[in-house]
This record gives structure tokens, C-alpha cells and sequence, in this order.
């Protein structure tokens, strides 16, 4: 990441810190307390210095062998507040695992993460909010099942990002997000509209071996390095508005059983589609700014296929 962009993402950290939020100091063991209570867990405009825990392995049950779940009754709300240290709801240690079952939402509005962020496995049955975050070291959201709607809108994630195997069963958005540094939604599931428009990926970014089960969009997203989508299933349409990769987007043997736009799209190093099928006609590539390979690709006309 080049140093533009650094003293960027600090500014906006220190002006989230000094204009919008209170210098009230917050209790992460109330967060614990309030758990075990199973009362809602609501806090806004604090400063939280040490782990924020959602686990742990006293409050977990047995879920199967070496795998233990902590549920978390009540709602989990964070407006404006900042996190000095880790927030985890995974731990892997001693060969067990302990997750996290979320019965109704989890919202961080407009927070700033400095620590790491660990949502593995978890499986969050309401509305799901980070929306206008600042995400300064990594964050794992691999295997999390968001029952609910998922929004991520305006957020801006400095360290590696993993969605591997998630689950979003409602209308995903991540419009106008940030990712600096790798990117990964490897094996996928979007059972509804998937909204990725206006994003910016700096470094690589998987999108391979993805189910999108309605609608997806790209528009005016760029890609700085190279982008995988391949082996990935689109039912619904899939657009690509003037999106601009400048690397290789690679689209090797996915199957597209909606209509596919990619109107005034460009590709630094080339459009690859080997071996890809097309259900309904074939797209339009007249205005796409690249080197297209569709080497044997399969192209119907109007069909209907389960």
C-alpha cells in the first residue's frame, strides 16, 4: 500500500476520533456480563482498550466433537466506538473450537477497528451492520451465516479480508467499500441481490468457485490486481458496468444463466472466459476495452436449463 493511502486511512481514523466520538472509557467485561444475563449489549461513543470477547470457553455448549458454540441472546449494537485491542467471537486452541450464535442483530456503525477482528463460523440470525467502519488490522469473516441482511457499505479495510465459505441467506451490500490488501470470498453463497458496486480492490481479490443465487453488480468497481472469479455459478444477471481491472480478470469456467453486461468494462491483461457457458445469448462485448479469450465457451440462444 503506498503512502498516500496510509495517511489517508489515518486521517479518517483520527478524524472519527476527534470529531465524532466520545472520550468515554467502555468495560469489555460488562460485555461479558451482559451475555451470561442474555440482556441486549448496547453501547455508543466509547473507547474499548482491552479484547472485546464474545466467546468463551466457559459460557460455550457442546455443539459436536471439539467444536463448542456460545450463544448470545439478547441484540448487539456499537455506534461510534473505537477498539484498541482484538473483538473475537472464534478461538481455535487446544484442539477445540469455540463459535458464536448471534439470535438477533449485530451492529458496528461507524467504528474503528485496531485490532483484529475474528467473526469465524459465527452464524448471526438478524440484521447484520458494519457499515462505515474503519478495519485497521486483519479481519476473518470465513464460514460466518448471515441469516438476516448483510451491510458492509462505506467501509474501509486496511488489512486481509476472508469471507471464505460464508453463507448470505438476504441482500449482501458492499458498495463503495475500500479493501487495501488482499481479498478473498472464495466458495461463496449470495442467496440474494449481492451489491459490489463502486468498490476498490488494491491488491488481489477471489471470487472464484462463488454461487450467486440472484443478482449481482460490479459497477464502477476497480480492481488494481489481478481478480478471480473463476468456477463461480451466476443463476440471476451479473453486471460489470464500466468496471475497470488493471491487471487479468480471470472468468475460466463459470456458468451464467442470467443476461451478462459488461458494457464500456476494460482489462489491462485480458478477459479470460475458457470454457465458460452462456444459458442466456451471449453477452455483448463490443464495447469492452480487452483482449476477450471465450476458447471453447458454449453460447445458447434464449435457453431455459435447471
Amino acid at each position: 500500500m503506498n503512502i498516500p493511502r496510509i495517511v489517508l486511512i489515518f486521517c479518517t481514523a483520527s478524524i472519527l476520533l476527534t470529531s465524532c466520538f466520545s472520550k468515554k472509557a467502555g468495560n469489555a467485561e460488562q460485555i461479558g456480563t451482559l451475555i451470561s444475563e442474555k440482556k441486549d449489549v448496547v453501547f455508543e461513543g466509547e473507547n474499548f482498550d482491552s479484547v472485546v470477547r464474545f466467546v468463551n470457553q466457559t459460557g460455550a455448549v457442546s455443539e459436536a466433537a471439539g467444536i463448542y458454540r456460545q450463544n448470545i441472546a439478547g441484540a448487539v449494537s456499537f455506534r461510534k466506538c473505537i477498539f484498541k485491542d482484538d473483538v473475537i467471537a472464534y478461538i481455535s486452541e487446544g484442539g477445540k473450537t469455540y463459535l458464536s450464535s448471534f439470535a438477533r442483530q449485530v451492529n458496528f456503525d461507524s467504528c474503528v477497528f485496531y485490532g483484529k477482528v475474528n467473526f469465524r463460523g459465527s452464524t448471526i440470525n438478524g440484521l447484520v451492520n458494519f457499515k462505515n467502519c474503519v478495519f485497521l488490522a486483519e479481519a476473518n469473516f470465513e464460514e460466518i451465516q448471515c441469516m438476516s441482511g448483510a451491510w458492509f457499505a462505506k467501509s474501509h479495510f486496511d488489512g486481509e479480508v476472508r469471507f471464505h465459505n460464508s453463507y448470505f441467506n438476504r441482500r449482501v451490500n458492499f458498495m463503495d467499500v475500500t479493501f487495501d490488501s488482499t481479498t478473498s470470498f472464495q466458495s461463496s453463497f449470495f442467496n440474494q441481490e449481492a451489491q459490489f458496486s463502486v468498490t476498490k480492490y488494491w491488491q488481489y481479490a477471489d471470487f472464484s468457485l462463488c454461487h450467486f443465487n440472484q443478482g449481482v453488480f460490479y459497477n464502477y468497481a476497480t480492481f488494481h490486481k489481478r481478480a478471480l472469479f473463476n468456477n463461480s455459478t451466476f443463476r440471476e444477471r451479473a453486471e460489470f458496468l464500466r468496471t475497470e481491472f488493471k491487471h487479468d480478470l480471470q472468468m475460466k469456467e463459470c456458468k451464467f444463466y442470467g443476461r451478462v453486461k459488461f458494457n464500456d468494462m476494460s482489462v489491462q491483461d485480458g478477459l479470460h472466459m475458457e470454457n465458460s457457458v452462456f444459458f442466456m445469448d451471449k453477452p455483448d462485448f463490443s464495447s469492452v476495452k480487452a483482449k476477450v479469450n471465450t476458447d471453447n465457451a458454449r453460447f445458447y440462444t434464449g435457453a431455459s436449463v435447471n
